[in-house]
């Protein structure tokens, strides 16, 4: 549940030897166990040169494959934190090139821009498995990262895989606000609402439904989202397209994770005078009161929040200035709970 004063409500061991198992001294927190040491300056010589290499991009596809698969598949936690933050510490996605004179020339854009569809689908699963974790959403954070994230889901076609696990890292990220404010700038909100409107008539797949809802919700947190929502409707003609009636619609999505996102994307939406004056004119209301009928009680309590501050007498915009002066969302809800099963590279 949520009230007037909670708009972010919504916020998306090793193994001990048995007594007849003869002992082996467990590795060290943070060591490799064993794990062979790699040569990160190699490795990310490789990266570069495989990227570029006419072979179908196989070969760099195989490498990023392998490097993710050493730390998502490593035996321990211990294990697994050592290989990712060994990959952070020698940079391995060349994050560092991006601060340079000619980010372009630089291994992060090498990957993810890369002209061969399955290098930039294997660098975009690379970095979609390391936004998983904290410290790796923090390294991709800086040096234009996220603004190359944007450009490269913006210039994707359909629901592609690449589309879908540059979405997921930009997901994950947009929980950090410098994030959100790069996302906010990079056109995000309005590509979001345009994505949800095709998907009424050509419906994604439930891990970019999520995702996308979840993104927008995360960005709607923000005053400056809201804005860019107010502004998008402002060109809309007819209520099928517009954007608020499209956030309703999902509100009664058989999927409970996008609903939980289109209630609070819609609740934080109508802090905006502008938006909720508009609500008022489409009788949303009405709208909200017949979903409301057709929900199971915790959505109906949410609903209910949400036709109160649509039919509230105030006329004043509610202020953002806490959602905007305070800290990152809440990492541990607006995350959505969907794992992708993974496609092996094929070599030959």
């Amino acid at each position: 549940d949520f009230g007037d004063d909670d708009a972010s409500a919504f916020q998306a061991e090793p193994k001990v030897p048995s007594p007849e198992s003869p002992r082996v001294p467990r590795p060290l927190a943070g060591s490799m166990g064993s794990l062979a040491s790699l040569d990160m300056g190699l490795v990310k010589r490789d990266l570069l040169e495989l990227s570029g290499r006419d072979d179908g991009g196989v070969g760099c596809a195989l490498l990023l494959q392998a490097l993710r698969w050493r730390f998502e598949k490593g035996l321990s936690f211990q294990t697994r934190q050592a290989v990712l933050h060994g990959y952070i510490r020698n940079d391995i996605l060349g994050v560092g090139s991006l601060g340079s004179g000619d980010p372009e020339r630089g291994l992060f854009y090498s990957l993810l821009k890369n002209s061969n569809p399955l290098v930039s689908e294997y660098a975009a699963r690379f970095v979609n498995s390391m936004a998983t974790h904290g410290r790796a959403r923090r390294y991709l954070l800086g040096r234009g990262c996220i603004k190359c994230l944007c450009n490269v889901l913006l210039g994707c076609d359909g629901d592609s895989i690449l589309r879908q696990q540059v979405l997921g890292s930009l997901q994950k990220c947009s929980l950090k606000r410098a994030a959100q404010d790069d996302m906010i700038k990079g056109g995000l909100v309005r590509w979001a609402l345009e994505v949800l409107k095709e998907h009424l008539r050509d419906p994604l797949t439930d891990y970019s439904l999520e995702y996308v809802t979840a993104l927008l919700m995360n960005l709607c947190l923000r005053t400056e989202g809201k804005k860019k929502v107010e502004e998008c409707m402002e060109g809309e003609e007819g209520e099928e397209k517009n954007s608020l009636t499209v956030m309703m619609a999902l509100m009664e999505s058989q999927n409970m994770q996008v609903r939980q996102y289109a209630n609070g994307a819609v609740y934080g939406l109508l802090q905006r005078v502008g938006i909720r004056e508009r609500a008022v004119e489409m009788r949303a209301d009405d709208k909200l009161r017949e979903i409301s009928k057709r929900s199971k009680p915790n959505f109906r309590r949410q609903i209910a929040f949400i036709l109160g501050l649509l039919i509230s007498s105030a006329q004043e915009e509610a202020s953002d200035n806490e959602e905007d002066e305070g800290d990152d969302v809440d990492e541990s809800s607006v995350t959505p709970d969907v794992v992708r099963e993974d496609e092996r590279v094929e070599e030959g």
